[in-house]
């Protein structure tokens, strides 16, 4: 959420890119998360929920490396947007799905409706705390701290599946 609200400022004020330019980057981005959900429906059986959520924040966190990169040229940072979109796809409803895996039937519909909110409530945080750190530090500061957040995430994660 905070890549898709503020990859269009930080393309256009911190890299030059044209407004309209931007605008179909952005469009990209929630494309490839678009494409990567119906992608990941054919092989979720396969690699598991745990698998998936690994790989899609090891993905994303390579693609917002790439973005965040201030030099890189433009169809490379246009790469990186993209890998971060496709790795976002998997994580949500991989993360539905395994709390149902984790939770007994009684519980997990509790669990399950505590993660959306709080979906919704990271959802109007982090680009708010992502503006807030724009207008303090620059443009320049939200990606590097959106992939400081996508690792915090990949390492709870991880912790998760080793006491689960």
């Amino acid at each position: 959420m905070g890549t898709g609200l503020w990859a269009a400022s930080i393309l256009v004020g911190e890299r030059g890119v044209a407004a309209a330019t931007a605008g179909l980057w952005v469009s990209l981005y929630y494309g490839a998360i678009t494409a990567g959900r119906f992608g990941i429906g054919l092989v979720a059986n396969r690699l598991g929920n745990r698998r998936l959520i690994r790989l899609g924040l090891l993905i994303a966190t390579a693609g917002a490396v790439a973005f965040a990169l201030p030099g890189l040229p433009a169809p490379l940072a246009l790469g990186g947007l993209m890998l971060m979109g496709l790795g976002c796809a998997p994580i949500y409803p991989s993360m539905m799905h395994e709390t149902a895996r984790r939770f007994p039937a009684h519980i997990s519909a509790s669990v399950i409706s505590r993660q959306v909110g709080f979906s919704y409530i990271g959802g109007a945080v982090v680009p708010a705390a992502c503006g807030v750190l724009a207008g303090t530090a620059g443009l320049s500061a939200v990606m590097p701290a959106l992939v400081l957040i996508l690792l915090i995430l990949l390492a709870t994660t991880e912790r998760l599946n080793q006491l689960s």
